[in-house]
């Protein structure tokens, strides 16, 4: 769709570490993630870090909040569906 996105798995370390770039779909240049899981009381610690630099320069404030509330949400979706709950 019009909203996606392509991206390349760079590192993989089963179970606990993933790590990815974005090559399309962002409004961004240079994106890198790197995700890792840890076992945390009953549950698991998702530790994500990413870098990136803006197409726009001045807006790396901007662009950094926003990439901060995506991942909170997805992050919120990936929760929701581990418990079986809807969307």
């Amino acid at each position: 769709g019009p909203f996606g996105s392509v991206e390349e798995v760079v590192a993989f370390e089963p179970p606990a570490h993933m790590g990815y770039v974005a090559h399309k779909g962002m409004p961004v240049r240079r994106y890198r993630a790197d995700v890792w899981l840890s076992p945390k009381d009953a549950g698991t610690e998702v530790h994500w870090v990413g870098s990136l630099t803006p197409l726009v320069p001045g807006t790396g404030p901007l662009v950094a909040a926003y990439a901060r509330s995506f991942v909170r949400r997805f992050i919120s979706g990936l929760q929701n569906f581990a418990r079986g709950a809807p969307g």
